[in-house]
């Protein structure tokens, strides 16, 4: 007989730890997965933009010219890019350490937020897999405050308008968790500081908060595991189509269009698909 709920509380919190400990496996997961696509996104951009410039360098080249001219822009990737490279610092981190101070205090994290995910690379590989405002406009493409207070709502899981936890929220999780992690601070990461009472109606509300805390985290945990996939499905892509855009395989072709064969012709058009592809899997964002 579970008198005072105490069975079932205990349950709910087992339970929930085992949650966590899921989660826990699959944050590390869906990082390793972005790291891996932002520097797959870097390497392809250099190949895009080489094999943009062949085209561009070519005579009579109009009719690539104009295909190429419907791929998505770049270059909010490329700046993205040449910030991280000449160690710039990303707006929506600028303020860490204030945001540490101000909010959270002494809280762990003010700078390990940054060194926990492996460093400035991690989190521009955050932004630019996760980054995109409520509007679905890419955090990436703002700047300064604009930039800030998107990437804060990102982070505190979406608008106030939308249900989440907006940008003060987001700050005060910033401030204490590394990037990915914003779900178990927002839902509640304290379910395992429940104290088990002789209050039969204490432990079952306790008990339903637990149970609520482990089926939000897990629905977190089913959107990482899509997430996983599409990052990885992307990757992959990435390095299978960017190889031929290589423009060292088009040393033989002539400078002029209008001298190509029809089979140089096919090609080089069939090219200029997969660049356009590319462009839109540089620009898209593995979540929903």
């Amino acid at each position: 007989m579970d008198l005072f709920n105490k069975k079932l509380l205990e349950a709910e919190i087992k339970n929930y730890q085992r949650v966590v400990e899921q989660y826990e496996v699959m944050q590390k997961q869906l990082m390793t997965k972005i790291v891996e696509l932002y520097k797959e996104r870097k390497a392809s951009v250099r190949v895009l933009n080489e094999f943009n410039e062949y085209i561009r360098s070519l005579s009579n080249n109009e009719l690539f010219v104009k295909m190429l001219d419907k791929a998505e822009n770049l270059r909010p990737f490329q700046n993205m890019i040449n910030k991280e490279e000449n160690g710039e610092i990303c707006h929506a981190f600028d303020d860490i350490n204030g945001i540490g101070s101000t909010i959270a205090g002494a809280t762990a994290g003010t700078v390990g937020a940054a060194t926990a995910l492996g460093g400035q690379a991690a989190l521009w590989a955050a932004a630019s897999a996760f980054g995109t405002t409520a509007g679905g406009t890419a955090i990436g493409t703002l700047v300064g405050v604009a930039e800030t207070n998107a990437f804060l709502a990102w982070l505190g899981g979406g608008a106030i308008a939308a249900g989440g936890g907006g940008v003060a929220a987001g700050s005060a999780i910033f401030a204490a968790v590394p990037v990915v992690g914003w779900a178990m601070a927002a839902i509640g990461a304290g379910v395992t500081a429940i104290t088990i009472t002789r209050n039969r109606k204490k432990n079952k509300e306790n008990a339903q908060k637990a149970k609520e805390a482990a089926r939000q985290l897990s629905t977190i945990i089913n959107k990482m595991n899509k997430e996983i996939i599409k990052a990885s499905t992307i990757t992959n892509r990435l390095i299978q189509k960017r190889s031929v855009l290589n423009v060292k395989s088009f040393s033989s072709y002539p400078h002029d269009c209008k001298e190509f064969s029809t089979d140089q012709k096919e090609h080089l058009l069939d090219c200029c698909d997969i660049h356009i592809q590319l462009c839109r899997d540089i620009n898209a964002s593995i979540a929903d």
